[in-house]
């Protein structure tokens, strides 16, 4: 019984641990988002970089989900779901639970892909 406790307890621990928590992004991260997120909502959107200051902001930050989110969606804009697929699927890596929200865009681009099954769960 203590065996089973003491993994349940270390389970319970990496899963609190996992959760995303925004507030520990690195700042230097957080200023090219928001520089990114200030260019992609201007009138003329220069999308390759938007893309480059969200890459640059998930070199610095691994963890900045919502950097991945945002790359997932410029990249499905742009109907290249090859990368959106892999920018939403880092984000949801690092807090399936923050990322419910754009399971609908992930489904999308899987099924763009043609990976219609994958889509539907």
């Amino acid at each position: 019984m203590n065996k089973l406790l003491f993994i349940f307890l270390l389970f319970s621990f990496y899963i609190s641990n996992a959760q995303y928590n925004p507030d520990k992004i690195a700042k230097s991260a957080i200023k090219l988002y928001v520089k990114a997120r200030d260019q992609a909502t201007a009138g003329s959107a220069n999308f390759p970089q938007v893309i480059a200051l969200l890459r640059e902001a998930v070199k610095i930050d691994s963890n900045y989900e919502e950097a991945y989110l945002s790359l997932g969606g410029i990249f499905q804009e742009l109907k290249n779901y090859n990368e959106a697929i892999l920018n939403f699927e880092k984000a949801k890596n690092i807090d399936s639970n923050y990322f419910l929200d754009y399971n609908l865009s992930y489904s999308i681009c899987l099924a763009g892909k043609g990976e219609f099954n994958k889509a539907l769960n």
